[in-house]
């Protein structure tokens, strides 16, 4: 090597006798106007990805054809609560997965299940929408305990029944949250516990800043130098106050290693 010098590099290779990976995932348990894309991934023996065609259906109707790698939409506004099977084939190779979509208006679970519990974020949103919390069981008189607690004060505590059924209750941000809420529920049937602990944290600001460059050089003055401004705004719109550090670097030093 030039001036003697020695350079090392590293390169991990699978091994097995397929020549191709093929694979997608969507979540057990999703909301149906959440759950918008599926990604076919389709990768060599080498791991590079391969572009190709992916035939899949959903309950075996309605064969679709779309491209590897890419993010493919999905509307499943319109099936019903419950469970539902992908199935796709690319290259020879078929995989199917068993996914569950629901509604926040379902009023029993879509689903048999002694334990059917959601929540729409562990956070409050900052426009102020409400985060929804699903309660529910497919057995009938359920006598479910809840407390509602912000630090160590309890804003709320009491009982509800449900008869293969679904409380959905609605939560937004007050005061008196203070950092945020804790939600426990708890409920006994036929000798098995059953217990959910939610933390939903209040709304953090949004502290992003906007950065712009602006150029201005007065032609009328012979020689005149061109200025540069950077301006900072907050999520607002409004002038931030706040720091700049700049760092200048020449690349060509990057020739002489």
């Amino acid at each position: 090597l030039v001036a003697g010098e020695s350079h090392e590099g590293e390169m991990s290779l699978p091994l097995g006798k397929k020549e191709y990976y093929f694979d997608f995932n969507l979540p057990e348990k999703e909301l149906k106007d959440k759950l918008k894309s599926v990604t076919f991934v389709l990768r060599n023996a080498a791991g590079k990805e391969v572009e190709s065609d992916v035939t899949y259906t959903i309950d075996g109707k309605d064969a679709k054809t779309v491209k590897t790698n890419e993010s493919i939409a999905l509307d499943l506004t319109s099936l019903p609560s419950g469970k539902h099977v992908m199935k796709a084939t690319c290259k020879g190779e078929e995989k199917e997965v068993k996914f569950i979509i629901f509604s926040l208006d379902d009023k029993t679970p879509c689903v048999e299940t002694h334990d059917w519990f959601y929540v729409t974020d562990n956070v409050f949103p900052r426009d102020s929408k409400p985060v929804s919390v699903m309660v529910g069981s497919s057995d009938e008189n359920v006598h479910v305990l809840y407390t509602i607690i912000s630090g160590d004060k309890v804003l709320e505590s009491g009982t509800m029944e449900l008869d293969k059924a679904i409380n959905t209750r609605q939560f937004e941000y007050k005061e008196e949250y203070g950092s945020g809420v804790l939600l426990n529920y708890a409920w006994v049937k036929n000798g098995t516990t059953y217990t959910h602990n939610q933390t939903i944290a209040r709304p953090m600001p949004q502290k992003n800043l906007t950065l712009k460059w602006t150029t201005f050089r007065d032609r009328l003055t012979p020689g005149q130098k061109e200025e540069w401004t950077l301006s900072a705004v907050t999520p607002d719109g409004k002038p931030a106050k706040a720091q700049l550090l700049a760092t200048m670097y020449d690349k060509s030093l990057d020739q002489l290693t």
